[in-house]
């Protein structure tokens, strides 16, 4: 979020995972080759195709990143500034021809992320810093002719600032959405029910 406007800087769930998709991004390249490398592979390891689970859970290697919630109690100082611990979990999704070769690769991937979140934990200025809180393995059901694993990194993340309680307007504004963020109205049909 962008701060210097009256509302000051508004960390977001968001805005969390969108830093560090944007992190990770930027260092895996470096980091997976140095995994393969240690590890005696031939080639480097393939690049993530995405940051997400595609819908038919086909396209491997994803790296999947939620921001899920804060964890104690927020600290304000005195100037305002609430800061905050944020329970993060970052996983790599890998597909294999068996549970082995999925589980192998994955434990690859997932020792690249744990490396560069901690050997590079401001998240490109968003944390004083974080801490890594476990790992684990898991399979994830992808469909009968595909084995897929996920190792699952575990992090809390400390974030400065992620609201100031001291700005914000005195009164509210007669039109609050700017003109650039006004589209036309649009109608979604969202069904609910059982898929017996």
């Amino acid at each position: 979020m962008t701060a210097g406007t009256a509302y000051g800087r508004i960390v977001t769930g968001d805005s969390i995972r969108a830093a560090l998709i944007t992190h990770i991004s930027t260092w895996a390249p470096s980091y997976l080759a140095e995994v393969a490398r240690q590890a005696g592979l031939t080639a480097p390891l393939p690049q993530f195709v995405g940051y997400g689970i595609e819908a038919d859970g086909a396209a491997s290697p994803v790296c999947v990143v939620s921001a899920a919630s804060t964890v104690g109690d927020p600290v304000e100082s005195g100037d305002g500034m609430v800061s905050a611990h944020w329970a993060v979990a970052v996983a790599a999704v890998i597909a294999g021809n068996t549970r082995d070769d999925a589980t192998r690769l994955a434990s690859l991937y997932g020792a690249a992320l744990r490396a560069m979140l901690l050997q590079h934990p401001s998240v490109g200025g968003l944390t004083r810093g974080l801490t890594w809180t476990g790992e684990s393995t898991e399979e994830v059901a992808v469909n009968a002719t595909v084995s897929a694993m996920a190792c699952i990194e575990g992090l809390l993340l400390d974030i400065p600032g992620a609201v100031n309680r001291h700005l914000g307007l005195a009164t509210p504004p007669a039109n609050p959405v700017p003109p650039a963020l006004m589209g036309t109205n649009q109608t979604v049909r969202i069904t609910v029910g059982s898929t017996k």
